[in-house]
């Protein structure tokens, strides 16, 4: 039976003519319990292809729950003279049960090497000189064999050695003698120290990635990278002005990520042309260039979370795609400069926690690819332009904590695709309007905090289960709430979030509330309720936070709700609640606050 098993395996690795290879082949898979190969030299987690003449050219070994190579299997790989790309991937909780062979340096022709996984501490790296690509991620290298890299293999192209434990390692100068790298990646490795100097001098570097370490100093000199379109230093501890050497290079560079350190000076107007700039998080200053929007190249523009001041600059023919300024001590007017009227395919724009005023240009009408407009905590003022209702791609609308004044227009509900609207204290005034329940995608319905009126009619029911926060909280709405089940069966089983604080709410508490089986906060305080507490609100399992306080409501607190296990907040004060408090569980943690002015309790 295993000799025919065996060979059934052989005869379908007929496109490899070599038998030695044929038969290291049929040994890996026996070893490895594999069966036949699908196809030639193509099992589920290993992978091979052919040359012309016959033999194995690359070759993938997946490692996984359930399938583990032993040291014999990955031996077998040295058979393979010809093998030019070795991957080797480990998708499983356990190191590598032996060293990597150290045969794999006899195969002369590999040029590519990758080891994907955790290894143990024998693992040694082959040395193998003709070698242009090395990936190394997750293998725990110690730190003699880190510089070993550097000092045997300088015939190599790429190079990425990340997600590796070489925490209170510095990046040696000795990296520097491999002067053919067009791509190096040191990612998130915990490197400390400060970049090498020597670094820019590998002319040929076109990427470098060293994101996600503790490096500080200053940025050094970078001019001699002449080549450089990927330059990602971004999650560091990197002070110092911002590189002046930068403007040497930027015409080649395509995208500039420094975002995460702590970079403090102008920002030069060189950086203007470079088409993916991300510096968010740093201590940059002064204003924007004022050629920052005028190359129609540029895709993402990322500088939220600096000192930035002054107005936004003009532009030339098109906004990016992206804009993200949130953070910054930006002012003006935004109708005033002509950018707005250039956004066609402008998809993002983050304007938020600045200090711009007057009011939302109508133009924004124009921006017809918005998915995300983002200016909240401004000072505008005026009206919402029924004008955005053109924007019919936009997902996430937030201008909360502004001076917004007037009815929301009912265009907004041509923005069918709408997830996250977010209004919240301004001065918004009027009835919601049946437009709003046209938003079948509503994830967050956040109008807190303004003047809106008018009751809540049983059209709130349509919004879809994916409604997880809903906030009508410190409004004038009144009337009762509709108790009919249907009003709340198709968002039960998404809202997480509802307040209705600080209303007019009259009537009683409706019992289908207590099919919010996801509510894990519920807020109906300030309002005029009357009548009992629901006994249904102890189904709410999920529930953190209940406040029914200042309220009118009388009979005795459920014993129902003692049975909500991570309830963390209660009150129902000021109301009219008699009888004794219910003990047990979270009620025993509950201090007299959450029941005072309820004479008789």
């Amino acid at each position: 039976m295993v000799a025919a098993a065996a060979t059934s395996i052989f005869a379908r690795l007929s496109c490899v003519e070599d038998e030695e290879e044929r038969a290291s082949l049929t040994a890996i898979s026996d070893a490895a319990s594999l069966g036949p190969p699908l196809f030639c030299c193509q099992w589920v987690r290993i992978f091979c292809s052919v040359s012309s003449q016959g033999r194995i050219k690359s070759l993938d070994i997946i490692v996984s729950p359930g399938f583990f190579p032993e040291a014999r299997i990955l031996r077998q790989v040295c058979s393979f003279t010809k093998l030019r790309r070795l991957r080797l991937t480990k998708y499983d909780d356990r190191d590598w049960d032996d060293e990597i062979p150290s045969c794999l340096e006899e195969l002369s022709e590999l040029k590519e090497l990758k080891i994907v996984g955790s290894t143990d501490v024998s693992f040694k790296v082959p040395i193998i000189p003709r070698l242009k690509n090395l990936v190394l991620e997750g293998v725990h290298l110690t730190e003699a064999i880190f510089h070993s890299i550097f000092s045997s293999l300088k015939e190599l192209q790429y190079l990425t050695i990340q997600s590796n434990s070489l925490s209170n390692t510095t990046i040696p100068a000795s990296l520097c003698s491999l002067s053919s790298l067009v791509h190096l990646d040191l990612s998130s490795n915990q490197h400390r120290g400060e970049i090498p100097p020597c670094l820019p001098f590998l002319s040929r570097l076109q990427e470098l990635r060293l994101s996600d370490n503790l490096l500080q100093g200053s940025i050094p000199y970078l001019g001699n990278f002449s080549q450089m379109q990927q330059l990602v230093l971004d999650f560091n501890q990197l002070s110092g002005p911002f590189p002046a050497s930068l403007c040497n290079i930027t015409a080649t560079i395509v995208t500039l990520d420094l975002s995460m350190n702590r970079l403090s000076s102008l920002l030069p107007d060189c950086v203007s042309g470079i088409q993916n700039l991300f510096l968010r998080y740093n201590q940059l200053t002064g204003p924007l260039p004022p050629t920052l929007f005028a190359h129609n190249s540029s895709h993402t523009i990322e500088l939220s979370w600096n000192q930035f001041t002054g107005p936004l600059p003009e532009i030339g023919d098109a906004m990016p795609e992206g804009v993200m300024i949130s953070n910054n001590f930006l002012s003006g007017s935004l109708s005033s400069p002509k950018w707005h009227s250039f956004c066609h395919n402008m998809r993002f724009l983050d304007l938020s926690n600045n200090q711009f005023t007057g009011s939302i240009p109508k133009a924004f009408g124009n921006c017809t690819r918005m998915a995300r407009l983002s200016i909240d905590n401004n000072e505008l003022s005026g009206e919402i332009p029924s004008t955005l209702g053109a924007l019919s791609m936009m997902v996430e609308f937030t201008s909360r904590d502004n001076q917004l004044v007037g009815r929301v227009p009912s265009s907004l509900g041509n923005c069918s695709y709408l997830m996250v609207l977010d209004l919240a204290s301004n001065s918004l005034s009027g009835e919601l309007g049946e437009w709003i329940y046209q938003l079948k995608f509503l994830n967050v319905l956040s109008i807190g905090s303004n003047n809106f009126v008018g009751d809540i009619p049983v059209e709130f029911g349509n919004f879809s289960s994916q409604l997880m926060a809903i906030d009508l909280s410190e409004n004038r709405f009144s009337g009762t709430l509709p108790a009919q089940k249907r009003l709340y069966t198709s968002i039960r089983f998404g809202a997480a979030y509802l307040d209705m604080s600080g209303n007019s709410f009259q009537g009683s508490i409706p019992d289908s509330l207590g099919n919010f089986s996801r509510l894990s906060y519920l807020d109906l305080s300030r309002n005029q309720f009357v009548g009992q507490v629901p006994h249904t609100l102890g189904s709410l399992h999920l529930l953190q936070a209940l406040d029914l306080s200042s309220n009118r409501l009388s009979g005795s607190i459920p014993r129902e709700l003692t049975e909500i296990p991570q309830m963390s907040y209660f009150n129902v004060s000021y109301n009219n609640l008699t009888g004794a408090v219910p003990q047990g569980a979270q009620f025993n943690t509950f201090t007299e606050d959450s029941y005072i002015s309820n004479p008789g309790l």
